[in-house]
């Protein structure tokens, strides 16, 4: 069986709504604690693992009954259009007629290899590959604690950019520009690098 035209906007649609969920579903975050150890980390993938492996079986399971269904009824085309052959070929089994046989079986098995590809078979997300059960990773998690970590009172700037000021803290940055101003600036580059006209002509 091969995907036809047909198929492929369906197909293309299940690729598409699984990876929009994937984004979509974002994994718990390890707390912000410098003591965290391998096994916190661990902890967490396995739980990445647990809420993404549901998405990339829905998927394989969509895709895969959708292609069989295509592969039963060509599966069955063919056995008829064989056995109906060799029951004529039995009345003349000629050299020639015995050849053609065993080409139509030899056809029938490349259909089997074709088909076997069309099968959507996708590797476990990244982060289940730990030995962890969930179990163990809810122990794990629910014994690590958060550390606030207090942001320093110096970590504060106002630097003056001419046009633009730029300020940060712990809660980020933002700059604030003088949009006239850089306009004007930008303007002025655009001019100095522009020969000047020998004359104007005047519009009328």
């Amino acid at each position: 069986m091969r995907i036809g035209k047909n198929d492929v906007p369906h197909l293309t649609q299940l690729q598409n709504d699984y990876a929009k969920r994937d984004h979509e579903l974002k994994c718990p975050q390890p707390p912000l604690n410098p003591g965290n150890t391998a096994a916190v980390f661990a902890a967490y993938q396995q739980k990445c693992c647990d809420l993404k492996t549901p998405l990339i079986d829905e998927l394989m399971y969509k895709h895969n009954s959708y292609v069989s269904v295509g592969i039963r009824e060509a599966q069955s085309n063919y056995r008829q259009y064989i056995n109906g052959l060799i029951s004529i070929v039995q009345l003349d089994p000629s050299p020639g007629n015995r050849r053609l046989v065993y080409a139509t079986v030899a056809g029938y098995f490349t259909f089997i290899a074709n088909a076997i590809n069309t099968y959507v078979v996708l590797d476990p997300y990244m982060s289940c590959h730990n030995k962890l059960t969930t179990v163990e990773a809810d122990e794990i998690i629910s014994s690590a604690k958060s550390v606030d970590i207090e942001c320093p009172s110096w970590l504060k700037m106002s630097v003056s950019l001419g046009v633009a000021k730029l300020k940060a803290d712990c809660n980020g940055y933002n700059i604030e520009a003088d949009i006239y101003k850089l306009i004007h600036r930008l303007a002025a580059k655009k001019i100095s690098r522009q020969a000047l006209p020998l004359y104007m002509q005047e519009q009328g």
